[in-house]
C-alpha cells in the first residue's frame, strides 16, 4: 500500500468515525440519565407509603437564563420514559414536553427553585396544581463537561425532595443539542436548533344541502376527497423555532406555493367580501398555524379543490433561515419526476432543514 493509499484509507476510517448520530447521542444520554430517573422514583416511592396516588411530569429543563434549549427538551423525554417503567401503580406520568404551553403557564421561577434549593412559596395555581410533583432541572454547559440537575420538587409548596446530578462530555454532538428551541435575545439562525419533527393534521368540510350543518373531518393519510366540493386545510407544528413554507403537488401535476402566500389574502377578500388575517411564515416551537389561517374575524379558511382527479401531496417545511426562491423550488418540485425526487430537491438542492408530507386523493366531483 503506497503512501497516497494509505491516506485515502485514513481519511475514509475518520469519515467512518465521525461525530455520533442525533439516536446515538439520545442513547448514551439515555444510559447516564436512566440511574437518575430510577433514583427520583424511588424517593418519591419512600415518601409515599401508602400508596397514594400521585402525579408527576417532567418539565423540558432551562439555561441559567432560563432558556429552553434542545438538551432540555431531550432530557426530560428520556426521564419521562423512565418514570414509566415498571412504575408503581398509583403513580401517574402526565406529558408536560410540550414548549409553548410550558413556557406560557410557567410562572413557577424553577431555575430559583432548582439553583437554590429553597422552598418557592409563591408559585401560582393553575400550571402547578396539574402535578402533585415536577421534575426540573438546568442545564449548565461547560468547555469539557455537560452539567445536568434534576429536581424533584413538590408543586403545592415547593419543597425540594431529592436531587440528582449527571455530567457527560462536551462532545460536537451535544453542542448541536445545546442550540435553543427558541428564538429572542439577539439569536440567529445558526443558534437555533434543527426542527427534527413536524406533526400534520388536515381538515376537510363539506356543504351539505341548504341551510344543513356543514360537514367537517379530520383527513386520514391516503383518504378520498370529492373534487369540485370538498375544502380543506391544514395544521402544522414544528419542535423548534422555524419559517414555515408549504408546498403543494396537486393532482394537476404541478407544484404551488400555499404557505406564506400574500395573494390568498387578495383572494380571500374578493370571494368573501372581507378582509383575510395577515400572517407571516415564522413559527414559534410547539405552537400550532393553520393554512391559508383565518379571516379577520377568526373564522378558518379553507382552499377549494378543483375537479381533476388524482393524488395531492403537501410538502410542510421548517427552516432555520428564510426562504425567498419560492417559484424557482416550485418549478423544480414540478419538473421532478416522482416522490423521492420531490424531496429530494427539499432537502439536498435547496438544503431544507426539515419536511414532512402528507397526501390524499381527489376524485373528479361526480
Amino acid at each position: 500500500m503506497n503512501h497516497r493509499q494509505m491516506l485515502l484509507l485514513l481519511c475514509l476510517l475518520l469519515f467512518a468515525a465521525g461525530p455520533a448520530s442525533h439516536a446515538q447521542t439520545v442513547q448514551d444520554m439515555e444510559g447516564k440519565l436512566t440511574p437518575a430517573a430510577i433514583a427520583l422514583r424511588d424517593a418519591l416511592n419512600q415518601k409515599n407509603p401508602d400508596g397514594k396516588e400521585l402525579t408527576i411530569a417532567t418539565v423540558p429543563l432551562v439555561d441559567t437564563e432560563q432558556s429552553v434549549r434542545k438538551l432540555g427538551v431531550v432530557v426530560a423525554q428520556i426521564v419521562e420514559r423512565q418514570l414509566l417503567v415498571s412504575k408503581p401503580e398509583w403513580l401517574r406520568v402526565q406529558s408536560r414536553l410540550n414548549l409553548t404551553s410550558v413556557m406560557d403557564e410557567q410562572k413557577l421561577w424553577i431555575t430559583d427553585v432548582v439553583k437554590e434549593n429553597k422552598k418557592e412559596n409563591s408559585a401560582p395555581a393553575g400550571f402547578l396544581e396539574k402535578a402533585d410533583f415536577l421534575i426540573v432541572g438546568v442545564v449548565t454547559p461547560g468547555t469539557e463537561q455537560i452539567n445536568i440537575e434534576l429536581r424533584l420538587i413538590g408543586t403545592r409548596n415547593g419543597n425540594v425532595l431529592t436531587a440528582q446530578t449527571v455530567s457527560t462530555p462536551n462532545t460536537p454532538a451535544i453542542r448541536e443539542l445545546l442550540k435553543y428551541m427558541r428564538r429572542g435575545a439577539g439569536r440567529g439562525a445558526d443558534d437555533i436548533a434543527i426542527v427534527d419533527n413536524i406533526s400534520i393534521a388536515v381538515t376537510a368540510q363539506r356543504e351539505g344541502a341548504p341551510g344543513a350543518p356543514v360537514k367537517e373531518w379530520l383527513v386520514k393519510e391516503g383518504e378520498t376527497l370529492k373534487g369540485g366540493r370538498d375544502q380543506f386545510n391544514i395544521r402544522f407544528t414544528a419542535d423548534a423555532d422555524a419559517t414555515a413554507y408549504v408546498f403543494l403537488f396537486g393532482s394537476d401535476q404541478q407544484a404551488a406555493l400555499l404557505f406564506p402566500c400574500e395573494d390568498w389574502e387578495a383572494q380571500f377578500e374578493r370571494q368573501f367580501g372581507r378582509k383575510a388575517k395577515a400572517r407571516d411564515n415564522y413559527c414559534r416551537a410547539d405552537m400550532e398555524y393553520s393554512v391559508p389561517g383565518t379571516d379577520a374575524a377568526g373564522q378558518p379558511r379553507y382552499f377549494k379543490l378543483d375537479t381533476t382527479p388524482g393524488l395531492n401531496t403537501l410538502y410542510v417545511c421548517a427552516n432555520r433561515s428564510d426562504i425567498h426562491n419560492y417559484q424557482e423550488i416550485a418549478e423544480r418540485l414540478t419538473k421532478a419526476g416522482s416522490h423521492e425526487a420531490r424531496l429530494k430537491v427539499l432537502s439536498d438542492t435547496f438544503k431544507i432543514d426539515c419536511v414532512k408530507t402528507f397526501s390524499f386523493n381527489q376524485d373528479a366531483g361526480k
